[in-house]
């Protein structure tokens, strides 16, 4: 866990989240918006090391860097999408459209 001033950065299922009381659930944030909010503060470095912190998961936060979603909700939008027969690929490109998805 790391502490700048009265914002917290913890880890929530291996992505990072920001809280500004120990009290607040606290919400998903990307990568580049944790970085964002660390040089508000004074650091510099747009390269952080974000797996030093426990639990982070690298493959979880590069998943809701791209989708704004957690990896069980990717999931369940996959498998909703299959359960009313429809192409998950599409579901997933209806959320980020600037990369690739296959299915086979």
């Amino acid at each position: 866990m790391a502490s700048t001033m009265n914002h917290l950065f913890l880890q929530k299922n291996g992505i990072l989240t920001y809280h500004t009381s120990f009290e607040e659930e606290g919400i998903y944030i990307t990568s580049e918006q944790a970085s964002n909010i660390l040089e508000e503060v004074g650091l510099k470095s747009k390269f952080i090391n974000w797996s030093i912190l426990d639990d982070y998961e690298l493959e979880y936060q590069k998943l809701f860097d791209l989708f704004k979603k957690t990896p069980f909700e990717l999931e369940n939008i996959c498998k909703v999408a299959i359960e009313k027969e429809n192409d998950p690929v599409k579901a997933l490109k209806e959320l980020n459209n600037l990369i690739p998805i296959y299915y086979f």
